[in-house]
């Protein structure tokens, strides 16, 4: 905002002085003009006495000036001229302006002053308005400034904004243009915060009702599954499996909107990735995982975002990998770089973007039969841009999926 600014206080000073130029320059008479001037005012009021001293010959003229100094009370002086011109003459000198105006004879001229008449000073008339226009510039930036500092701050309000700061406001009181616009954004924050407030809050409503018969459900299944015949229990437990679905799904829910919602403090810490990582390929247990991981990895952000985020990944690979799991972590410059890969059946290349979306689905191969609610990934990728970080997919080297999740890095004195 600052640089936008100052590019339009640049561009109005550039116009004003470039106006005031374009009327200095224009407001004094040509060259041409003034040259002329004089010609005409010498000939209007002089042209007599130049005419009777053309007449007479250079023995009487000296008489005949005298008498013509009497009459126009005026210096007057007749000098040999050493260039002659046809045309009357000015110059402006330290002792005033001088006329020349040149007798028939070629050889000598009239001379009329020094005359106490004042030079026309370009550069003074220049000077002055330009620094008039500089003056106006100043006051127009005066107006400016303090504007583009409120603007500022409404950009400022609208990028927290934009962040999930759902507090952020602009608390302009003026009531011109700028100060509702700026009370119109205030509006329009604490509406967005009160709305998502309220979803946020139905919704753990929600997951806290569902919880409660979820639960009795399954407990009533795992006691009619202990009655039922061996050839009947696999209903059962298909029943359980759904069970099991809806809980995580109702989770991811409550977890899909919390990462909209205002940052908390947790965002701000500093943990060992590698240790992260550790953790949730433990709660995983599957023996197709192997770890490359770095110790005292330091990133930075929200712990528990980062190991959901972790979890969702290997949870991913672990039900499309058929036989291996590779799970590493690397650091460069302020990213820490988690790669998680797998030699299942992989994923079509225009489909890479696609399944960050919440519930897509891709072929039968990634279907829901293989399990998940859809919502895994598009949360990996939520809470990586919740950071500045971001997550992505591409093609493993042996045709699997590898994904990449890169996080945030703590400096490396946070530790």
């Amino acid at each position: 905002m600052r640089a936008l600014v100052l590019r339009v206080a640049a561009i109005m000073a550039a116009v004003v002085i470039g106006c005031s130029l374009v009327f200095a320059a224009v407001s004094l008479p040509p060259r041409a003009a003034a040259d002329r001037f004089p010609h005409f005012l010498l000939k209007a009021g002089l042209g007599a006495a130049q005419r009777r001293l053309d007449a007479l010959g250079p023995a009487d003229r000296p008489a005949e000036l005298e008498r013509l100094r009497s009459e126009i009370e005026l210096p007057l002086a007749l000098e040999e001229a050493e260039n002659p011109q046809p045309e009357p003459q000015h110059r402006f000198g330290p002792g005033g302006a001088r006329f020349y105006l040149p007798l028939d004879d070629g050889g000598t001229q009239l001379v009329v002053g020094p005359l106490d008449l004042p030079a026309p000073n370009r550069f003074a008339v220049t000077v002055g308005i330009l620094v008039s226009g500089i003056l106006v510039s100043g006051a127009a930036l005066g107006v400016v400034w303090p504007l583009a500092r409120r603007l500022e701050a409404i950009e400022s309000a609208m990028n927290a904004l934009q962040d999930g700061q759902l507090d952020a406001r602009v608390s302009d009181a003026r009531m011109d243009l700028v100060g509702r616009l700026g009370a119109g954004f205030d509006r329009m924050a604490s509406a967005l915060q009160r709305r998502m407030r309220d979803r946020e809050e139905l919704l753990h409503a929600v997951a806290h009702e569902l919880g409660t018969p979820l639960s009795r459900v399954a407990l009533h299944a795992e006691l009619l599954r202990a009655r039922l015949p061996e050839d009947a229990r696999a209903r059962v437990d298909a029943l359980r499996s759904d069970l099991d679905e809806l809980d995580r799904l109702t989770a991811e829910l409550v977890d899909w909107v919390q990462l909209d919602g205002p940052r908390g403090s947790g965002e701000l810490e500093v943990f060992d990735a590698g240790e992260a990582i550790r953790r949730e390929v433990e709660s995983v247990a599957d023996g197709r995982v192997r770890c490359v991981l770095t110790s005292h990895l330091l990133a930075r952000g929200d712990t528990r975002l980062f190991r959901r985020a972790v979890g969702n990944l290997l949870r991913n690979a672990v039900e499309h990998a058929h036989t291996s799991i590779f799970v590493g972590v690397t650091a460069a410059g302020d990213v820490v770089s988690v790669h998680v890969q797998d030699d299942g059946p992989g994923i079509p290349v225009p489909e890479l973007e696609r399944v960050f979306e919440p519930f897509a689905r891709l072929d039968p191969s990634r279907s829901r039969e293989s399990g998940g609610v859809g919502l895994g990934l598009a949360i990996v990728r939520r809470a990586a841009e919740r950071h500045g970080g971001r997550a992505f997919a591409r093609t493993g080297a042996d045709g699997g999926a590898h994904f990449v999740l890169e996080w945030p890095a703590a400096p490396s004195d946070a530790g």
